[in-house]
């Protein structure tokens, strides 16, 4: 949002930290406010906002816009299940994980894919990588499919959710044949913007001597 000088502003420039032209939009009389949209696949950094009239600059101002992710919570959907999205499967609510994703910065972005390596139950397989399948379930399709891409405004969380069944209960019981067996798994959170990509390592055990239940605790590694 752009504040404006009533009637003293007829068009704004956008200007991207390249220097090139971001975007234009022309100012109806009257207008005090403008929003022009950037979408989530932009070049982060200082923008210089133009205000025009005519062809005469009478306004200028910089700013700041660029993402901020932190992976502020990860959680089982097992222990969580009224967490997970409308018509979640039971097989769903037993092996994926909700995400809490907080955008600290000050533009949007938008996660991309989603993968989990290492002694978690079910680690990504490399053909998610190969197909450029995001691992990520998308709230708007009807048949549980991926998701392209899950916007992340800026100062806003967004919970996100697993697609690949990390935590398998099947491969899970495998692991429990010792009580506190457990290791260490990454997850990994790519977006549009490269300079937000995550990288978080969680501690997991597995805990259970029979074989027909194993419960789970993760936290993460110090």
């Amino acid at each position: 949002m752009i504040d404006l000088e009533r009637d003293a502003v007829d068009q704004v420039n956008v200007i991207d930290p390249a220097g090139e032209m971001f975007a234009q939009q022309t100012i109806e009389s009257g207008v005090s406010q403008a929003t022009i949209s950037i979408g989530t696949d932009y070049p982060p950094g200082e923008y210089d906002v133009i205000g025009l009239a005519g062809e005469e600059t009478v306004a200028t101002t910089s700013l700041s816009i660029e993402p901020d992710l932190e992976l502020t919570e990860l959680r089982l959907a097992r222990n969580h299940p009224e967490e997970m999205y409308d018509g979640a499967r039971e097989s769903s609510i037993e092996a994926e994980a909700i995400l809490s994703v907080t955008n600290q910065g000050s533009g949007p972005t938008a996660v991309t894919a989603l993968r989990f390596d290492g002694d978690v139950p079910f680690p990504t397989h490399e053909s998610y990588d190969e197909s450029g399948e995001s691992g990520i379930y998308d709230p708007e399709n009807d048949y549980s499919g991926d998701a392209e891409s899950i916007p992340i405004p800026a100062g806003e969380t967004v919970l996100v959710y697993s697609n690949t069944l990390p935590f398998l209960p099947v491969n899970a019981r495998a692991k429990c044949d010792s009580v506190g067996r457990g290791g260490e798994f990454t997850v990994r959170l790519f977006a549009t913007h490269d300079v937000v990509t995550l990288t978080r390592e969680y501690a997991i055990h597995y805990l259970g001597t029979d074989s027909d239940k194993c419960e789970i605790e993760i936290e993460e590694a110090k």
